[in-house]
């Protein structure tokens, strides 16, 4: 029973990573628009609760707005893990520096609902998906010929 259970959420997990991928994937063959950035700032966060150097990640926050058909968006979502962490501070200011200009930024939008963008798609930071998507499937393929 307990197998049972393991092999259905390692599924679950598998899907959702895999679709979030691919959702991320997908928005860059969608239109995009200039949009002007309203909020920026660089945080970090210790994501060990150990007070090691190693462990402090640099994070991106970014509120932004654009236009669509003559309608004003307003958004914070960066892409669809809805995150930009680097381990370096520098790496963080050099995708924003050369992302951004004049206070622009290029913002994907969904055609169908423009509400939906994100303006990094595949910038997140693949350490975590990947390997949440590599560890539980082998977790799924290993209870598959039990």
């Amino acid at each position: 029973m307990i197998l049972l259970i393991v092999l259905v959420l390692s599924g679950v997990l598998i899907f959702t990573i895999g679709f979030l991928i691919i959702l991320d994937l997908s928005f860059l063959f969608f239109p995009k628009t200039k949009g002007r950035i309203i909020e920026k700032h660089i945080y970090y966060r210790n994501l060990s609760h150990i007070d090691t150097v190693i462990d402090n990640w640099y994070f991106l926050h970014i509120t932004y707005e654009y236009r669509v058909n003559k309608k004003i968006y307003t958004s914070n979502k960066i892409n669809f893990f809805n995150n930009v962490m680097r381990r370096k501070y520098h790496d963080i200011d050099r995708l924003i520096n050369k992302s951004t200009q004049d206070n622009t930024i290029f913002v994907y939008y969904f055609p169908l609902n423009p509400k939906i963008a994100i303006i990094y798609p595949l910038k997140w930071n693949k350490i975590y998906p990947l390997t949440s998507l590599i560890v539980f499937g082998f977790v799924f393929a290993i209870l598959l010929h039990f």
